[in-house]
């Protein structure tokens, strides 16, 4: 049986997100409008920290994404990048990138305050969370001129990132289609603090 290249499955499950915008209203009515890009993917898994694989090495002929492109098309691979002296740095990532659509209805931290996470370089001042048990995932959301990307993409064993910071649950995510051609979707979070369901309808 034919298994999909670990790598490029983080891909194709990154590309799911493309093409959209993704309108969050949070409890306290804030409301935001983020999106995802080829180009973020690279920052996302951290494949920058494996600075001895060549073809990860962004330079001014490999974007990141080019990078991206060539993940999809095969021409790098998980066997490949898992050589890297420094691998052990994003495995984690890697092993749980698919969680990162559900990520989406999650809980919020909102208004990350840096100053309780001192030795973190995030620029993000939201972060999607997601508790899963022995370990936390996050997804950092930082704010260009226009509106939020992901900045990266972060796995720990502690609540380092969420402890003493301001949450907010999500009230309502409406997803549009940048092309326009389908009908945007619109998820209503439930007021439950799990937000384990949630209830889709057509606008």
């Amino acid at each position: 049986m034919f298994l999909l290249d670990k790598l490029k499955k983080c891909a194709l499950e990154f590309k799911k997100l493309f093409g959209k915008d993704y309108y969050y209203t949070f409890e306290n009515d804030m409301k935001i409008r983020v999106y995802f890009a080829k180009k973020h993917f690279h920052h996302l898994l951290g494949l920058g920290k494996l600075t001895d694989i060549a073809p990860l090495v962004i330079t001014k002929n490999n974007t990141a994404t080019n990078i991206y492109k060539n993940i999809e098309k095969g021409k790098i691979t998980y066997s490949q990048i898992s050589k890297s002296v420094f691998f052990d740095k994003i495995k984690d990532r890697i092993d749980n990138f698919n969680y990162l659509n559900n990520m989406l209805f999650e809980k919020v931290v909102i208004n990350f305050d840096k100053s309780k996470v001192p030795s973190s370089k995030l620029q993000s001042d939201i972060i999607l969370y997601q508790d899963k048990g022995n370990y936390y995932l996050h997804l950092c959301l930082a704010q260009d001129n226009i509106c939020y990307y992901p900045e990266t993409f972060v796995v720990q064993h502690d609540d380092y990132y969420i402890k003493g910071q301001q949450e907010l649950r999500i009230k309502e995510l409406k997803v549009i289609k940048k092309d326009k051609i389908l009908i945007s979707k619109q998820y209503i979070i439930p007021d439950k603090e799990t937000q384990d369901q949630v209830a889709i309808t057509s606008t």
